[in-house]
């Protein structure tokens, strides 16, 4: 396998800006191009179960965060359209929420669950647990 880099400079619409563009050309060579095309397949088959490998299954609680300034915080929170209440315009910068993410733990229980009207649940499940009205009704 062959490798071959290349950069080249090019003048921007305005003379004092430039953009650099880097090129990479691969050649291969063998025998057939059987022989090239197991190797690409190979190549993509390494790396896509590396990126299945490296990917992160875990689960995550996302909080935002008020900030302490006027331009953010009191503005946006308020749903307000415009200035953030320094006399500016409040442009997109001033209106951006920015989250804390927490990472949330695989074990999911029941008793890990949380919301308010729980232990109503809970006592109304354990009241009618003897009594067989958990029974579909059939029709005869």
């Amino acid at each position: 396998m062959e490798v071959r880099e290349s950069e080249s400079n090019q003048a921007g619409r305005s003379n004092s800006t430039q953009q650099r563009e880097q090129k990479t050309t691969f050649v291969l060579r063998a025998r057939t191009a059987r022989h090239v095309d197991a190797f690409l397949r190979a190549a993509v088959h390494s790396y896509n179960s590396k990126l299945r490998a490296n990917r992160d299954r875990a689960r995550y609680l996302y909080v935002p965060v008020l900030n302490g300034g006027a331009a953010g915080g009191a503005g946006a929170a308020s749903g307000g359209v415009g200035g953030g209440g320094d006399g500016s315009a409040g442009g997109a910068a001033s209106r951006a929420v920015t989250y804390r993410r927490y990472r949330l733990g695989d074990h999911r229980t029941f008793t890990s669950l949380f919301f308010p009207e729980k232990e109503e649940i809970l006592s109304l499940v354990s009241k009618t647990a003897g009594d067989g009205c958990q029974r579909v009704m059939r029709w005869p």
